[in-house]
């Protein structure tokens, strides 16, 4: 939300304010190709001559630069792996500098675990009022008092869409087009789409501007040429590379005829859900790609394959997605993603600190339940901490953290230990949607669960080192006097997760839905759906 906006305005107050000299780069613009080294060449350059390069390297090693990453979640999965080596090797080579990253949440930023992490405050109701009247104050019709009136009447409803000023547009647009409120995500989204292609010009005289195709098969296009951009992690595409990707939609989209250069026009023009980018086109939003990739996924045939293949993949970018299919379609989520991460914390549960002798049952049942989707790797104060010597050691200890699906994060250091708390997209899931997921007696909240964050001693280890808590008998973590105390530095450690699972509600959900299952396979007629 506005990372772009608050990027550019923190270089002008750095500017403004003497603090230093600011440089912009917009990620998307880097591959392999083009480094983020050669990106502030081409944009300290005159145009009429060329810096001396060693000149600008020796000025970047003195320090008193600003250098914003914009934009690391538009990063092509293609080039993320380079990019992250890139700029990496280009911060450990310019340390002196300031250096700052925006993004939508994404796993992968763990690869920048020394980084300290901001997030953009929500607007308030008040602030989005403000919005509202400015919006009014440029717009043929009026219509911002009445919207707030029935903001206000639904306001547990669009309390989501009031945080965000682009969706307040949105809002706005569309209650200017039908004098409703929508009651949910995804028919907002709906109402967005019609809106916008339906919709006269009111500057125009009413005068509606024609569209290549009909209503329906104009978003079914749309709907697979959002799956396949966001597939590839693209926003932002060059004209041939857009008219390619459309090209190729119209490819899968049998009974559908379009030119490619018609229905990009309409995009940026009769159904504006596209903008220019200088030379190049993006989405007006990343949500509105996302909203019909989880249309498309919602009318596949195949939308349990695809959801697996989001698990199986790690993809982070897709989180937005799904958190539109969870409305659309939530017996498949269910049947797919909550059965699958329920069955895995069952046998990790189950197959856990077995071997663990001496310890009352209830601290081990703790220890299974807390640990699930968390390796955490310690690191003693006396140590020299760095985030490389952490990446080294969990490569070599855990399964899947090298190949990316499970990622690190460096937390702040607790009673003089350093620790990276790793986990995969599971945890990112259940945070996200812990709340919207109806009959959930699995997921206990932190504050239900009973869970204390202080510890009474610091754990005490042997030498100075890197560990990791695991379940092997012989490690310290786990004998008897530091046991218990452990499972409560695990809490602290763990308390960016607002959730932990109950083993025996976990199974009996298991059960329902293996139940359900199978009365879906033996449907014998009509009678029976």
């Amino acid at each position: 939300m506005g990372k772009s906006t608050i990027s550019k305005w923190i270089c002008l107050k750095t500017i403004e304010q003497n603090l230093a000299i600011p440089i912009l780069i917009e990620l998307r613009n880097l591959n392999e190709n083009h480094s983020a080294l050669d990106e502030i060449f081409e944009q300290l350059n005159p145009i009429d001559q060329v810096f001396d390069e060693d000149l600008i390297i020796k000025f970047l090693e003195l320090g008193q630069f600003l250098i914003i990453f914009d934009g690391f979640d538009e990063i092509q999965n293609d080039h993320q792996a380079f990019i992250i080596k890139d700029i990496k090797n280009f911060i450990s080579k310019t340390i002196d500098n300031i250096f700052i990253i925006t993004s939508r949440p994404e796993g992968t930023l763990a690869a920048f675990g020394d980084f300290q992490l901001f997030k953009i405050n929500p607007l308030i109701p008040e602030e989005a009022y403000d919005l509202i009247y400015k919006y009014d104050a440029v717009s043929p019709v009026k219509v911002g008092k009445n919207l707030i009136r029935d903001i206000e009447t639904k306001l547990t409803q669009v309390q989501e869409l009031l945080g965000n000023p682009f969706l307040i547009s949105l809002l706005y647009s569309v209650y200017a087009y039908n004098k409703e409120i929508p009651d949910d995500k995804v028919t907002f989204y709906e109402e967005i789409y019609s809106a916008l292609y339906k919709k006269h010009d009111l500057s125009k005289g009413g005068w509606s501007r024609p569209k290549s195709l009909n209503y329906l098969p104009f978003k079914i296009l749309l709907r697979r040429l959002a799956f396949d951009t966001a597939r590839r992690g693209e926003v932002i595409y060059s004209e041939s590379e857009i008219i390619n990707y459309i090209q190729k939609a119209v490819s899968k989209c049998p009974g559908i005829i379009a030119d490619p250069k018609i229905f990009l026009d309409d995009l940026l023009t009769s159904v504006p859900l596209f903008k220019q980018d200088g030379h190049k086109v993006r989405w007006g939003h990343k949500s509105i790609q996302d909203f019909f990739a989880s249309d498309f996924i919602n009318n596949s045939s195949s939308k349990e394959e695809i959801l697996e293949w989001i698990i199986d993949n790690n993809r982070d970018d897709f989180i937005n997605v799904l958190d539109f299919f969870i409305e659309q379609d939530f017996i498949t989520f269910r049947k797919t993603i909550i059965y699958r991460i329920l069955k895995d914390f069952v046998h990790h549960y189950e197959n856990s600190y077995n071997d663990i002798k001496a310890i009352k049952q209830e601290d081990i049942n703790e220890r299974r339940t807390i640990t699930f989707d968390l390796d955490i790797v310690c690191l003693h104060k006396n140590q020299n901490t760095t985030f490389p010597a952490f990446e080294l050691f969990a490569e070599r200890m855990i399964p899947g953290y090298k190949e990316g699906v499970k990622r690190g994060i460096v937390m702040p250091p607790y009673k003089g230990v350093y620790y990276m708390a790793i986990s995969t997209i599971y945890s990112t899931i259940l945070n996200k949607f812990a709340h919207k997921i109806p009959y959930n007696n699995y997921i206990k909240f932190n504050n239900e669960f009973g869970y204390k964050y202080s510890t009474s001693k610091e754990i005490t280890f042997p030498s100075n080192d890197i560990y990791m808590i695991n379940d092997n008998p012989k490690s310290f973590f786990n004998n008897y006097q530091n046991f218990k105390n452990v499972n409560l530095f695990i809490g602290i450690i763990g308390f960016y997760k607002s959730f932990h699972l109950s083993y025996m509600d976990a199974k009996k959900e298991l059960e329902k839905i293996d139940y359900e299952i199978s009365l879906s396979k033996n449907v014998s007629n009509l009678k029976d759906f």
